[in-house]
């Protein structure tokens, strides 16, 4: 993976954003990750290929935590798409500077 992209659940905001990722650029180097589950209203987004939601991780926050580790391990590189964050994702990318 060489690029991850880390977004909020938005079709209004990031839908045209992700479909001119997808006709531009291979899938596979640039999964999206959205950090907060995706309600029913926005699933439209699940529609395109590489796309992680945060709810896929697991039950818990500690496996959710780890799951997110891990692909933020393998991504080369971290796009955050707004600046929008929780503290607690503020202090998880402080902690983990890779």
């Amino acid at each position: 993976m060489k690029y991850l992209h880390v977004m909020v659940p938005s079709k209004r905001m990031m839908f045209g954003f992700i479909s001119m990722l997808r006709n531009h650029f291979p899938s596979n180097e640039h999964p999206i990750l959205f950090r907060e589950a995706i309600p029913q209203s926005e699933s439209i987004l699940l529609q395109f290929s590489d796309t992680i939601d945060f709810k896929s991780y697991g039950k818990g926050k500690i496996n959710k935590w780890k799951g997110l580790m891990r692909d933020m391990s393998a991504a080369d590189h971290i796009i955050i798409h707004g600046m929008n964050l929780d503290i607690k994702w503020i202090i998880f990318l402080y902690a983990h500077k890779k």
